[in-house]
């Protein structure tokens, strides 16, 4: 809750200094609103996304956005700011293993470095460093298991449910946990 509150605030504040920018998107995402609303096919669905998303891209939203924050001097903003984005990174992280998305995974770890170096955990950051740069490597020494990891083969999905994959080193605890009762 507190991360769509920051989020529906920043936007609030966002928009009202981009109008322009707001003009050119709010029509696409009424349009994604009305395909849910009509419970539209997923094709009518990704389509309004692409649309969405294209406009993102010709409107240089993400540039904007950090012109945006940059112009902010308020220490409470930016300490918000970098709030929302490691909280942002954490559910990419968890959405990245439990959907099986590798590439997505080692994106989202790295941006997870910085937070271990700034709350001092310099043992989690180096080894973090060293699993990517091992885990990028088998793209060149085994390309097999890579493809298997692209594959959504480094994560355990037991009844392959969507979304609800764990890490290996979560299943192996939880099996532990289940057997010794």
């Amino acid at each position: 809750a507190t991360l769509l509150a920051l989020w529906t605030l920043y936007q609030q504040a966002f928009c009202t200094k981009n109008q322009e920018l707001n003009d050119a998107v709010l029509p696409k995402v009424n349009a994604i609103k009305e395909c849910v609303s009509q419970q539209s096919t997923v094709a009518g669905l990704s389509d309004c996304h692409e649309a969405l998303l294209e406009t993102f891209k010709t409107e240089q939203m993400m540039d904007k956005m950090s012109q945006f924050d940059r112009q902010w001097k308020d220490p409470t903003f930016k300490a918000f700011r970098q709030y929302m984005d490691w909280v942002s990174n954490l559910m990419l992280f968890i959405r990245s293993t439990r959907q099986g998305l590798w590439n997505l995974h080692l994106a989202s770890l790295e941006k997870l470095c910085p937070i271990f170096f700034a709350r001092g955990r310099l043992k989690y950051a180096q080894m973090v460093l060293s699993y990517i740069a091992q885990m990028r490597e088998l793209e060149n020494s085994d390309p097999n298991i890579w493809m298997e990891f692209q594959s959504w083969n480094f994560s355990v999905n037991k009844y392959q449910v969507p979304f609800c994959a764990i890490g290996v080193d979560h299943f192996s605890h939880h099996r532990r946990s289940v057997q010794q009762g």
